[in-house]
């Protein structure tokens, strides 16, 4: 019992065919490969951090007026053109995120998301919608064989000659119903007007547009209370409203099918700073 007792009392080294590691050698290459891990996992984390960084970082230059930021059925749209959307949505905007609960006095309003979007991407994505739904106007009205301008440098003369032949009317005595001059922006939308109504009556006369008497009296018994009369006291009212509710659906259908193509500073446009103090 003695002998057995005292040889299961060796130690491992003295016994035949065993090897024993240090503990400390152990210990220090376990430690050398957490750290190595961890370095490597903290290079990778500053590595995101810095890209994340920079991606969000406020963009102080402004963007070249003349620079594409996204393309309509491959009609070239600038930022010039855009800014006239930015423009012209911005209080909207501004009271929708007021609306639910923003800052809109603090410094970082633009650039604080709500539901993950901030108020300058929003504000970016209603314009870019605009500026397409624009075009899409003025493609349906050339397709109707009206005279109407498709590239934003056409636009820009159209209002320019709109402005000179009102000015040239004014110098002679003539009488210019309207505004003496146009803003830019109320000229896009004195324009539309105008492509309207000559669109909507070409596609009626070529059959784009339903402009029947069955189709205006079908409408009339559909929409009785916006109509005061008969039918055919009212009748050419009734086919205005027919013909601009199946335009307005039309343009809606084609601005769906549109196609859009955007560049990278359109999706970099929320971080410029002009965008955040309205001067883009």
């Amino acid at each position: 019992m003695r002998a057995r007792s005292a040889h299961s009392q060796l130690r491992d080294h003295d016994r035949p065919g065993v090897i024993r590691r240090p503990a400390g050698r152990s210990r220090l290459v376990v430690w050398i490969a957490a750290a190595v891990v961890a370095i490597l996992g903290a290079g990778g984390f500053l590595t995101y951090a810095l890209v994340t960084a920079t991606a969000a970082a406020p963009i102080a230059d402004r963007p070249a007026p003349d620079a594409t930021v996204l393309t309509v059925d491959r009609i070239p749209v600038p930022v010039r053109e855009l800014a006239l959307y930015l423009a012209r949505d911005r209080s909207a905007i501004v009271a929708e995120y007021q609306a639910r609960g923003a800052d809109i006095g603090s410094a970082a309003f633009w650039q604080t998301p709500i539901d993950g979007v901030t108020p300058a991407r929003k504000l970016v994505a209603k314009a870019k919608d605009d500026v397409v739904r624009l075009h899409v106007q003025l493609q349906l009205a050339a397709s109707a064989h009206v005279n109407a301008p498709q590239t934003y440098d056409q636009l820009v003369r159209a209002w320019q000659n709109e402005n000179a032949r009102r000015a040239n009317a004014l110098d002679k005595g003539q009488p210019v119903y309207g505004p003496q001059q146009f803003s830019e922006s109320d000229f896009i939308d004195y324009l539309l007007g105008n492509l309207g109504q000559q669109a909507q009556t070409e596609l009626a006369a070529r059959g784009g547009l339903d402009g029947s008497d069955a189709a205006a009296r079908t409408y009339y018994t559909a929409h009785a209370d916006r109509f005061s009369g008969a039918f055919e006291t009212v009748k050419q009212q009734v086919i205005l409203h027919m013909l601009d509710e199946q335009y307005q659906h039309l343009i809606t259908e084609r601005t769906a099918d549109a196609q859009v193509e955007s560049e990278p500073l359109l999706d970099d446009l929320p971080r410029y700073s002009c965008l955040a103090d309205g001067s883009c």
